[in-house]
């Protein structure tokens, strides 16, 4: 999990790795404290923006009356649409809006959402690591996996 700060009091010295949005430049022309600043590298681009979209669109989506949101994503997704040619009307949410979680043979389903990388650490009162690959394997076409094990011994030495 990455902290997020929100720059309320000025701007703390300190290395960033922040896109620069017109909020974020005032505060550093504010500052008056050296900075270093680059342009985005165009294979970045992409990810970086979304990112920032993504933040933008959750915390004005939490805002909104339930009712409100479908219409706000699907007016976006509309000017992507007519914008880029890019997106198309199939990009579209459903009315009303709803999750497909099987297709076929029903399967066990992990705890932790798929649509999401979680950390497992299989501590107390955390899913269980080897419940969770069970069941993300069950219904996987693909798997990547990531892991390392310590043990106390390791650390205490």
């Amino acid at each position: 999990m990455r902290l997020r700060f929100r720059f309320v009091d000025g701007l703390p010295g300190g290395a960033y790795e922040e896109l620069i949005t017109t909020g974020l430049d005032a505060l550093v022309r504010r500052s008056g404290l050296q900075t270093v600043v680059e342009g985005l590298d165009s294979a970045e681009a992409p990810e970086i923006l979304a990112a920032h979209l993504e933040r933008v669109a959750t915390r004005v989506l939490d805002s909104l009356p339930i009712e409100r949101r479908l219409s706000v994503v699907n007016g976006v997704l509309s000017g992507l649409i007519a914008d880029t040619g890019r997106a198309t009307e199939s990009d579209l949410v459903a009315d009303p809006p709803a999750m497909l979680y099987s297709v076929g043979a029903a399967t066990e389903r992990p705890q932790n959402p798929l649509r999401r990388a979680d950390l497992l650490i299989n501590a107390r009162g955390e899913p269980a690591l080897h419940e969770e690959l069970v069941a993300e394997i069950a219904s996987a076409d693909r798997v990547d996996l990531l892991c390392a094990f310590i043990k106390w011994q390791g650390l205490s030495s």
